[in-house]
């Protein structure tokens, strides 16, 4: 089956590979008439259908996901991607057997030869193995390097909390974009490294910068195991695992105590469990003011009284962990005024950490919700939409419930005001069909991305202001030479900025136009060639 993936658009291409390489296609079954199978994606499962003729080639495709035009949608490039994988398998029946025999040094410079040179291959590779993106694990090294050559120098505190700074940053910006672009596993390993970096450095205060990186660290690894697969979990519990069972001295064993138990009662044994109490106790690493900083539960096991263990977790107070513990004991407990009045005190005191701060302001939305405060239910649905890095839907719909249909149309004024300047506030103009709004974010935005996902929406009411929207872009896109799928990927908007009310001939104009600008670049005239042929 040759040049499949030329039907594709990069974006699905992408993510179906990726769908492919983290085995999200299950139930796989071919013959030489048809292929099917289902595609897991964030809980949905989609059927897929591909009919093949005699050559190899597919005549008929469907998926069940409602994806436009979903013959070339992300779901089938990942079957197959899939496909190709158990076709040569089936051709090659003794790769696995000749991979055995081959030594470590002999796999590591026949893979090194065969990667230097091929782009395509090397791509691949990388997005084989979980680090997925090397400008990440670069920038790692370097902020890593400058916290050892700084705090082995006697370096100004100043200096020193400037790099741990950098290195926060470094590790939100990490999780989000690995969230948003489902690389769990690759953002998991280079936190591991970090891990690792800083339980080397040996710096045990509570109050110290690093432990406060540690605390970072607990939130975003929770973080990632929210978003992760079963499959992802179970490889981050057997990493995590094993670190604690192999450490005896580290600054993380108890943040990855408290994750494990929390993230997996049951596989966390209570065997492992107190053997991790002995080696704490034993190491000391977690004295606070020369008092052991035993977790809720262990005081709960010593049969603490509730005053114990409201004064043991008051001395603790500058553990984030701690009081998040406390939290959940408190809501055990159902004394929920207390527990508002800590979620209110942590907020203050771990603003050095938004993700931190977010997980606070939903624990507060959550218990008002339960207690039916509805206008301070509404109020933490506000900050978490105007302090968050996106706008997230689920929480505009939540807040929309909340409020009756004249409140909503006051409301939604505000959030259209306060929130204009964010990336993705498209999706929120358009679910409250304001496509006047929609509009003018769709101009402002650079490229033809938001606009072409948003076309069906306005083409009929402003199919002006989008031609002349697709005519600036695209001739923007032809100033720059580039690879065939982008040239392609150009024909493909063309195509689209035709489906225009009176749109032809702009249309041949811009295809001439082009043609004539750029008699050299062969693979654009043979797209444009393609698809000059509908329009004239």
């Amino acid at each position: 089956m040759k040049n499949w993936q030329s039907v594709f658009e990069e974006p699905d291409l992408d993510n179906g590979y990726t769908l492919f390489i983290e085995k999200h296609v299950h139930e796989f079954l071919f013959t030489q008439e048809q292929i099917t199978a289902k595609v897991t994606e964030e809980n949905n499962e989609y059927d897929i259908l591909i009919q093949l003729t005699n050559h190899e080639h597919f005549y008929r495709v469907a998926c069940t996901c409602s994806h436009e035009g979903n013959d070339h949608c992300a779901h089938i490039a990942a079957v197959l991607f899939k496909y190709e994988q158990e076709d040569k398998h089936e051709k090659t029946p003794d790769l696995i057997k000749l991979i055995s025999y081959a030594n470590e040094q002999d796999i590591h410079d026949f893979l090194l030869s065969i990667l230097r040179g091929n782009q395509k291959l090397t791509q691949r590779f990388q997005e084989h193995i979980a680090i997925k993106n090397i400008s990440d694990y670069d920038k790692m090294v370097v902020i890593l390097e400058k916290h050892t050559q700084y705090s082995t120098n006697n370096t100004n505190d100043r200096t020193i909390q400037k790099i741990n700074n950098e290195l926060s940053g470094f590790l939100t910006k990490l999780v989000d974009t690995a969230v948003e672009k489902n690389q769990i596993l690759h953002a998991f390993e280079l936190m591991n490294r970090v891990v690792e970096h800083l339980d080397l450095a040996k710096i045990h205060n509570v109050e110290n910068d690093v432990s406060l990186i540690m605390h970072q660290c607990y939130s975003l690894w929770k973080k990632l195991l929210k978003h992760a697969s079963e499959q992802e979990k179970q490889r981050m519990f057997s990493k995590l695992s094993a670190k604690v069972n192999s450490t005896t001295a580290s600054q993380s064993c108890f943040y990855i105590q408290q994750v494990l138990h929390e993230e997996f009662p049951q596989q966390f044994s209570e065997q492992e469990q107190q053997a991790l109490d002995q080696t704490t106790e034993n190491n000391g690493f977690f004295n606070y003011k020369n008092k052991r900083l035993l977790s809720i539960r262990q005081m709960e096991n010593l049969n603490y009284s509730d005053n114990q263990i409201r004064q043991r977790a008051r001395e603790s107070w500058q553990s984030p962990t701690i009081r998040s513990q406390y939290i959940d004991y408190l809501m055990q407990k159902k004394a929920y005024e207390e527990a508002i009045v800590v979620l209110k005190e942590s907020i203050v005191l771990d603003k050095h950490s938004s993700d931190m701060i977010t997980l606070h302001r939903y624990a507060l939305k959550n218990l008002y919700h339960k207690l039916g405060n509805k206008e301070l239910y509404a109020e933490q649905i506000f900050h978490l939409l105007l302090e968050g890095e996106t706008v997230d839907m689920n929480l505009i719909h939540q807040l929309k419930k909340s409020y009756s249909i004249d409140q909503w149309e006051e409301v939604r004024e505000q959030l259209f005001e306060q929130l204009k300047n964010r990336t993705d506030v498209g999706l929120f103009y358009s679910k409250e069909r304001r496509y006047d709004l929609l509009l003018d974010y769709i101009l402002k935005s650079p490229g033809l991305e938001e606009a072409s996902r948003y076309f069906s929406f306005l083409r009929k009411q402003f199919p002006e202001a989008l031609l002349q929207k697709y005519e600036y872009e695209l001739r923007r896109m032809a100033a720059e030479t580039t690879t065939r799928s982008r040239y392609h990927k150009m024909a493909l908007l063309i195509a689209e900025m035709a489906t225009l009310p009176s749109s032809t001939i702009s249309v041949q104009l811009l295809i001439k136009e082009l043609k004539e600008k750029y008699p050299r670049r062969k693979a654009m005239l043979e797209e444009l060639k393609k698809l000059e042929k509908n329009y004239k």
